[in-house]
């Protein structure tokens, strides 16, 4: 989690978690995320559950949301999808 620079939507129902290391990783959601799905590359993406031990595992959930549809409501009012695998991509600098 110390190492998360960032993280975007990168197509349908896949997020990538960028790092300040060398490896990126790709994760395939598990099921449907309808925010995601809906917001696309516009969507702010929060860690919901898990983050135990300072990692992100499969079976973790994020939060897909608009920050300016948020206003001043809560943020556990939006659904929240589930991490499925992560695959690791080398960074190209």
């Amino acid at each position: 989690m110390t190492q998360v620079a960032g993280r975007r939507a990168v197509g349908p129902g896949t997020v990538l978690f960028e790092t300040v290391g060398p490896t990126n990783y790709v994760n395939q959601l598990r099921g449907r995320c309808p925010s995601l799905a809906r917001l696309g590359s516009t969507a702010t993406i929060s860690v919901a559950s898990g983050g135990q031990a300072g990692q992100l595992c499969s079976g973790d959930r994020i939060r897909v949301f608009d920050p300016v549809e948020l206003g001043g409501g809560r943020l556990e009012s939006y659904p929240t999808c589930v991490l499925g695998r992560f695959v690791a991509q080398p960074v190209r600098r």
